[in-house]
């Protein structure tokens, strides 16, 4: 059995704000795609694999990951904020469809 070791201690600060980063963007999307927010159903699916994909990373960095290098591109800090636009977006859409 392997002990999970937390590889917070003694890391980096920028490997720490990435798997904070990480962590925090797949959590929310995850929750946001959860919730209803009159968002269509894909954006919604979009949200929540796009989120767990983040956060199961995340953990694996925090968790299983032994050292060297890892892989995060810019992409990591710019999905989350345009997953939430179409999120939001999608729901503002669909509620102006249904007032109309």
């Amino acid at each position: 059995m392997d002990l999970a070791v937390n590889n917070f201690v003694g890391a980096s600060t920028r490997f720490r704000v990435d798997v904070a980063i990480l962590g925090v963007g797949g959590l929310l999307l995850v929750l946001c795609g959860l919730l209803v927010f009159r968002a269509a159903g894909l954006a919604r699916a979009i949200s929540v694999l796009i989120g767990l994909g983040m956060a199961g990373y995340a953990a694996y960095l925090v968790f299983r990951f032994t050292g060297g290098t890892y892989w995060l591109p810019i992409y990591a800090y710019i999905v989350p904020a345009l997953v939430l636009l179409n999120v939001f977006r999608s729901g503002f859409v669909n509620r102006m469809e249904k007032g109309a």
